[in-house]
């Protein structure tokens, strides 16, 4: 029985506590306070903390509302911003728009110069054979006329090449 020994005395232990606790059970349980506040109304340290925390809330609401109102300022601060930025973007487009448009009209005034140039310099050129032709053709009139009077003392001297008899 020095086996069963330690056992038997573990379940009269477990009966005693069992026994014991179930002793008060015919009696009705004391009510609780009903806020939580009552049972502590005499010591005045936890009153001091219960202002702190109070306190401490109530910093903390108001920081929470000056945050909120910070956000909102902040958010409308971005809206501005945001359209600033697509105002200017859209005046940045139109800026290129207007800068390509003008460049385009620049290519196209460069290009009407050189072809007005390149035609000035070809009717320049045109004028000059015409001159050389007439100049050739007025040689050969006055040689023709040589010709025929025989006296080359009477031919009248030869034209000047500056186009003066025109």
């Amino acid at each position: 029985m020095n086996r069963n020994a330690p056992t038997l005395r573990l379940v009269a232990l477990c009966l005693a506590l069992l026994l014991g606790g179930c002793s008060g059970f015919g009696r009705p349980a004391a009510e609780p306070p009903n806020d939580g506040h009552e049972r502590f109304a005499d010591q005045p340290d936890l009153r001091a903390g219960e202002r702190t925390l109070l306190q401490d809330y109530q910093t903390l609401l108001e920081e929470r509302d000056r945050d909120r109102q910070r956000i909102d300022d902040l958010r409308g601060e971005l809206e501005r911003t945001e359209a600033r930025a697509t105002a200017a973007e859209h005046d940045h487009d139109r800026e290129h728009q207007v800068r390509v448009g003008a460049e385009a009209e620049v290519e196209r005034l460069a290009a009407e110069l050189r072809d007005s140039r390149a035609k000035l310099l070809a009717q320049g050129i045109e004028l000059a054979r015409t001159e050389q032709e007439l100049l050739e053709l007025r040689i050969k009139a006055l040689e023709e006329d040589l010709g025929e009077t025989g006296d080359p003392a009477a031919a009248p001297p030869p034209a000047s090449s500056g186009g003066g008899g025109r």
